[in-house]
Parts: C-alpha cells; sequence; structure tokens
C-alpha cells in the first residue's frame, strides 16, 4: 500500500491504471494525487464526508457505508435518499457503494441514480470468493434498471 499521494501516483503511472480509488485520504492529498498522476481519481467517502471538498478533489466520490474505523466492505447499505441528494447537488460522479447484492441493487440504482455502482462481498459465495452467478444478476439487474 502506498504512504502517500505521490507514492500512489507513481505506482498508477507505473502499472499505467486508468482509474485509481482511494479509502482515507483527506480531500488535500485526494487533489494532490489527482494533480501527479494521469490516473482519474475516485475519493471514498461515507454520508458524513466533506462531499464538496471531495467533489473538487477528485474526479469521482465513491459513497460506502463505514464501520467505526471508517473502512468500508461493511456489506451494509446506507441511506439512499441522501446519497441521491448528493447525486443531485455534486458537480461530481457519484459512486454507490455498500451493501449492494443482486437482490437490492435495482431499487438502489433506481432510488440513487448513481454515475456506477461498487461491489465486492454482495456477490461473494464465501469471504474473498466471487460467486460468478451471482455477479451475473447483479449486471443483469442493473442494466435492465440502467436501460
Amino acid at each position: 500500500m502506498p504512504d502517500g499521494p505521490a507514492e500512489a501516483a507513481t505506482l498508477a503511472d507505473r502499472v499505467g491504471t486508468d482509474v485509481v480509488q482511494v479509502h482515507g485520504l483527506d480531500p488535500a492529498a485526494v487533489s494532490d494525487l489527482a494533480a501527479t498522476t494521469d490516473a482519474r481519481v475516485v475519493a471514498a467517502t461515507d454520508l458524513a464526508g466533506d462531499h464538496a471538498a471531495y467533489a473538487t478533489a477528485a474526479d469521482a466520490v465513491l459513497v460506502d457505508s463505514t464501520d467505526a474505523d471508517g473502512a468500508g466492505g461493511t456489506g451494509e447499505t446506507h441511506d439512499w435518499s441522501r446519497t441521491r441528494e448528493l447525486v443531485e447537488t455534486l458537480d461530481a460522479p457519484v459512486v454507490l457503494a455498500g451493501g449492494l447484492t443482486p437482490e437490492n441493487v435495482a431499487e438502489a440504482v433506481t432510488t440513487v441514480g448513481p454515475f456506477a455502482v461498487d461491489v465486492a462481498s454482495g456477490i461473494e459465495a464465501a469471504p474473498g470468493e466471487k460467486d460468478a452467478d451471482a455477479m451475473a444478476r447483479f449486471v443483469r439487474r442493473v442494466r435492465r434498471v440502467d436501460s
């Protein structure tokens, strides 16, 4: 894991990635990263974050559910109506994350209207093991709502 924005930018440029998703950086560090890499920067935050500052610093804002330590990947949803307000007010694309599954993603996309969705544990057969059928159902349901 990179020690800071400069090291993250060096790593992103070395591997040639198009997008870097960052967690735990303040808006100033996100801005520093965005200024030093050609990759697009997606800043992850929760509903309590400084969304306007992140929207200015990053190319997109990912809204996730976090635990007491501020980490995402909880498998829990958050208040989608508040996230919808961010979609309507921010000048950056909003990516929805947090507790998304094949069973709830259509409702989430309909409610929030995000630029994109991010899923991890919601399509796992076991921790760290993706379920191909769940992934296919997830994608089908997003595409149905999106069309």
